[in-house]
């Protein structure tokens, strides 16, 4: 089995084009930015033996995948930024074309050309693209075992069934939110039951075996994280909203109360539309409007359940949006059809939301500067310092930009454990270092002023150096 291939050059010369632009668009300021926290983890893990990787990784919701790939990439070609994201652009780079395949088996050329160039220049994707995570990996498996999914259902053939079981795979030990890729597509399944013969779920179930088998050894894994996410959340008020949307909720109500408004009624259309679009594809063909409409829909609503519990980011369903794009390219060719001006009014829309949404992104620096932090420190620390680092988990990615030797240092989380420290724990230190995140990050309280005020009471005077994201006291 292969993916089809058209002959015609000018097909050829608009693929080339497509790819060109997105590696670009991928590859812009690449290492621009620090590595920050997230990213860092991604070295702790990475660096650990690969069978310690394999059989059990450091962070419990981590599966081993992207982190032994990342160890064997290193040691060929070193951890510089553009080093390690460079594996994120490759993963992105091959979603852009697997997403050209599938919507082309599932359309024609114009939605494949459409659905490639959306990806290429989203800039939710463009972020991910250009980041040490395993978030494009995950997308790029994801389609591919959509990809083989649907060349099961309508080929039968048996390599489809195997390749399906195989990506399936790779892709749940990238990621263990994979499970709501398998679950949209069981799901459609479910809906179209009566439509297939019993050969099919007889080969799918068959298939779905060595996945599970294979698997079972971190079945324990998962429940520890579903255990841990609620824990985790334990404590925290009972809503029914998910606790990334009332963060984002709240964030974008405090820019201003109207803004919140526009935000949710601009979702709520943006989600009719494409129920609309996928109830007009199920018209045409039942079983293509079911695999959509449930890959845009199964994974939210499992994703809103479980955000009930735990904390959860937008990223986590990264793979929703090819899904999406395929649905908002067959409309938008769907509209050439019947009303060219309105196809380029659209398409003059959505080129300038873009084109302000990139040229935002490249002008604009959001990670944490962990590097200007270590460069900092490393020419100014002294043997008699003390360097605190508050939350804990700063350490980590200081520790990789700090090129200096051994460091005193202590870490802490709370104002509580704070309290605690007496003059005497740090009188026989020179001068103090304080370096903190100044914003709630993971739901740990980061009251930076109440520490600085305890330090001022110990006859402390401090001079502060803001980076991005970071603040550094130096006190004497």
């Amino acid at each position: 089995m292969s993916f089809s291939n058209n002959k015609n050059p000018t097909y050829s010369l608009f693929l080339v084009l497509i790819f060109a632009s997105s590696f670009i668009l991928f590859t812009y300021k690449l290492g621009a930015e620090s590595y920050w926290l997230d990213e860092i983890l991604t070295f702790v893990e990475s660096r650990r033996p690969a069978f310690d990787i394999l059989s059990k990784t450091t962070y419990i919701d981590h599966v081993p995948l992207y982190f032994l790939i990342v160890h064997y990439w290193s040691q060929l070609f070193g951890e510089s930024e553009v080093s390690i994201r460079l594996i994120s652009v490759i993963f992105a780079l091959g979603s852009v074309s697997v997403l050209y395949f599938i919507a082309k088996a599932l359309f024609d050329e114009k939605v494949a050309f459409l659905s490639s160039i959306l990806l290429g220049a989203n800039p939710f994707f463009i972020i991910y693209a250009q980041e040490a995570r395993m978030y494009t990996l995950a997308t790029f498996f994801s389609l591919l075992s959509v990809y083989f999914f649907y060349k099961s259902v309508t080929e039968g053939k048996a390599e489809c069934f195997i390749l399906f079981s195989f990506f399936t795979l790779l892709n749940i030990y990238t990621h263990l939110l994979a499970f709501f890729v398998l679950a949209f597509e069981l799901t459609a399944c479910v809906i179209f039951i009566r439509k297939f013969e019993r050969k099919f779920f007889f080969n799918l179930f068959f298939s779905l075996i060595p996945v599970f088998l294979l698997f079972t050894p971190k079945l324990f894994q998962v429940f520890d994280t579903i255990l841990y996410r609620i824990s985790w959340q334990a404590g925290s008020e009972f809503s029914l909203l998910p606790s990334f949307v009332t963060l984002l909720f709240s964030i974008i109500r405090s820019i201003h109360p109207c803004f919140l408004y526009i935000v949710v009624i601009s979702s709520l259309l943006f989600f009719l539309l494409l129920f609309c679009l996928s109830y007009n594809i199920y018209k045409k063909d039942k079983f293509k409007g079911a695999l959509l409409m449930s890959g845009f829909l199964t994974p939210l609503v499992l994703l809103y359940i479980q955000g009930l519990f735990s904390w959860i980011t937008p990223r986590y369903i990264i793979f929703v949006l090819p899904i999406s794009l395929i649905i908002i390219s067959y409309g938008m060719v769907l509209l050439s059809e019947r009303n060219k001006y309105l196809f380029y009014l659209v398409t003059s829309l959505l080129l300038f939301s873009h084109i302000s949404a990139l040229s935002i992104y490249y002008s604009h620096s959001y990670k944490e500067d962990w590097r200007s932090v270590g460069a900092h420190l490393s020419e100014n620390y002294r043997n008699t310092d003390l360097i605190i680092l508050h939350p804990h988990f700063t350490q980590k990615p200081f520790d990789y930009y700090f090129t200096g030797t051994d460091y005193h240092h202590m870490t802490f989380d709370n104002v509580s454990d704070f309290e605690n420290l007496e003059h005497d724990d740090i009188q026989e230190y020179e001068r103090l270092w304080f370096i903190i995140r100044d914003y709630k990050a993971g739901g740990i309280e980061i009251p930076s002023h109440s520490i600085l005020d305890k330090l001022q009471s110990m006859d402390y005077v401090f001079n502060r150096n803001e980076f991005r994201k970071i603040d550094v006291y130096l006190l004497e």
